[in-house]
């Protein structure tokens, strides 16, 4: 290996955001969670501790909802955002 020789940095791959298919696919993903979790609390209205846990884990959910809206925007797509579904 001759040391004089310059090495120069390989340049950094940039990687696109997910296609499609797979932002629509995290959307039905959550879609679920949040319709469970939205049941759940309700059921737990008498439990305050499982409560916020269930609330805890549906907040995070809707922040995964809109993560995915992000990434469809920045590839332009467009994503609806999940939410419960009141009966």
């Amino acid at each position: 290996m001759n040391v004089t020789t310059e090495h120069r940095p390989r340049p950094v791959k940039r990687h696109s955001a997910p296609p499609d298919q797979y932002t629509h696919d995290l959307n039905n993903l959550f879609a679920v969670m949040i319709g469970n979790l939205d049941h759940l609390r309700e059921m737990l209205r008498d439990n305050d501790v499982a409560r916020a846990c269930a609330e805890d884990a549906l907040e995070a959910a809707l922040r995964g909802t809109d993560l995915t809206r992000r990434l469809a925007a920045r590839q332009g797509s467009i994503v609806k955002q999940a939410a419960p579904v009141r009966k």
